[in-house]
């Protein structure tokens, strides 16, 4: 009898359209956590590079201030000519924008440095700036004289370890991280 009832039983010999369904779901959830994390690496990796390349622009600018007695890149004799960069990722395009006054640019200071520094950095977030310029109005939060320079970072993570910056009129900044030089 039991022979019977195994012999007329039917066996199938596919899947449903239901597991079928069910397997793709947990293949597309299983991959939209990966790609979640793979962005947030890459994101990472970008903010240390970037990180990097400050470190590597600070090292260079010392490099030169020895090499010339003292003189920042960019620094001329030109009366109110005092060194200026600044280099931002616009909050609106994402373009790279490299903001001058007209008195100061980023020309100076960058033709200064050719050959102590192969790559200037560029903020990888968007609305994230880099800023070299005079300490006379604003200074780290750490420091007790103004310095003569500083360089700021601007809406960019990976330099929590960083002070805040003091603007003009002696507040503190939480946007701006800054390194006296």
């Amino acid at each position: 009898m039991l022979y019977f009832i195994l012999m007329n039983t039917k066996f199938s010999k596919g899947f449903t359209l239901i597991e079928l369904l069910v397997v793709v779901s947990i293949i597309a959830l299983l991959s939209s956590f990966i790609l979640s994390a793979i962005k947030s690496i890459q994101q990472k990796a970008k903010q240390k590079a970037f990180r990097a390349e400050v470190m590597e622009l600070i090292k260079a600018i010392e490099f030169y201030r020895t090499d010339n007695n003292g003189l920042v890149p960019g620094y001329t004799l030109a009366v109110g000519n005092t060194p200026y960069y600044r280099v931002c990722r616009n909050a609106t395009t994402n373009a790279v924008e490299v903001l001058t006054n007209p008195v100061n640019n980023n020309a100076l200071f960058e033709n200064a440095l050719r050959s102590y520094i192969s790559r200037f950095p560029i903020p990888p977030t968007t609305g994230g700036c880099i800023l070299f310029q005079r300490g006379t109005v604003m200074r780290c939060q750490d420091d007790t004289t103004v310095p003569p320079y500083v360089i700021h970072i601007i809406n960019e993570s990976g330099f929590e370890d960083w002070p805040l910056l003091i603007n003009q009129s002696n507040a503190v900044d939480s946007n701006r991280r800054c390194f006296s030089l």
